[in-house]
């Protein structure tokens, strides 16, 4: 009945080695799974600002972030599309203007207020992170005055 008993132990503690490798295992894969999920919403080229659903993928991605910007991202590039969002709301392009003549008054109407609102929560998103200079982070506060002061 000993032996039994020492072979069961011996059989427990090997279970038990094998339960902690599959248990650091999975955490590593999680990790990785959970990284490359963020880096795929990331876009290396930095083409935010560009089209509309670009705005809140920019937003997603400092959100995600908020206090500890990924090395990956070279934060002047993001400034830089942030302003570039900005830009592109603030001061439509001739470009913009004739896609929007194009499309009925309602539809544009929608699609104005969707872009603004992203655009509000893009300069919100920015500055509650600590991804930002100072001198950036007083331009973002003078963007996020001015889209307040626009009318939705």
């Amino acid at each position: 009945m000993r032996a039994e008993l020492d072979i069961a132990e011996a059989k427990n503690k090997k279970l038990e080695r094998e339960l902690r490798r599959t248990r650091q295992d999975l955490e590593q894969k999680r990790s990785q799974l959970l990284e490359q999920q963020q880096r795929s919403d990331f876009d290396p080229h930095y083409k935010y600002g560009y089209t509309p659903k670009s705005i809140a993928k920019l937003s997603s991605l400092i959100s995600r972030h908020l206090t500890r910007r990924p090395a990956y991202v070279d934060v002047n590039t993001i400034y830089n599309s942030v302003k570039r969002c900005y830009d592109n709301y603030a001061k439509p392009s001739p470009y913009h203007s004739q896609i929007a003549a194009r499309v009925t008054d309602e539809v544009s109407a929608r699609a104005t207020l969707e872009c603004a609102r992203d655009v509000h929560m893009l300069l919100t998103t920015a500055y509650a992170s600590n991804w930002f200079s100072n001198t950036q982070r007083t331009n973002l506060a003078h963007w996020l005055q001015a889209v307040c002061k626009m009318q939705y």
